[in-house]
């Protein structure tokens, strides 16, 4: 197989995650704003209607006016880590790139399918429990791409607690083991 098939570009690598997911940034946005809306109207209902309640229903209040203004924080920050690349310098050949990624995905129990486009991806569930995640691998003549994405439809929320970082973290230490040990 020739080498000319695999110059996808960290642009186009990005540019073909995303689109695979697209609505998911504007709705994750969306939500976030709306979030922090709810968290300023609490705010707003709190300081300003206070001729009927009692103390500790203002201090309900604005506990929900904090916690809605703090997840939508969160959450905006979240977005913008969602679509975050890997890049791992590789001067290895083509074949032996392909490999690290064959063995790679094999590493989260999962099997590899050899393509003609040099792209692959695979859907990985840690516990029963957790949500899906989509982890995306491509190379070019320099670099391996790997970017890691929560499948939200279905599973749970846009807030995962850290669970696509972790997974980040553990695709990182296996692809730069394999690079070591190539």
């Amino acid at each position: 197989m020739c080498a000319d098939n695999y110059k996808m570009t960290v642009q186009q690598f990005k540019k073909t995650i995303t689109k695979a997911s697209g609505f998911d940034k504007y709705y994750y946005y969306f939500i976030s704003f709306l979030t922090i809306g709810f968290g300023v109207a609490f705010l707003f209902k709190s300081l300003t209607l206070t001729e009927h309640r009692e103390e500790h229903s203002q201090a309900i209040m604005l506990f929900a006016s904090l916690f809605c203004f703090l997840l939508g924080s969160i959450a905006l920050y979240l977005v913008r880590n969602r679509y975050k690349i890997l890049t791992f310098d590789s001067n290895s050949s083509t074949e032996d790139k392909k490999r690290i990624i064959a063995d790679t995905i094999k590493d989260f129990n999962s099997s590899f399918i050899d393509n003609s486009k040099g792209f692959w991806s695979f859907n990985y569930r840690r516990n029963w429990w957790t949500s899906d995640y989509t982890i995306y691998l491509t190379f070019d003549n320099d670099n391996i791409f790997a970017s890691v994405i929560a499948s939200t439809y279905y599973h749970g929320g846009f807030i995962d607690f850290g669970q696509t970082e972790r997974i980040r973290q553990k695709l990182n230490t296996v692809i730069l083991q394999k690079l070591q040990t190539k």
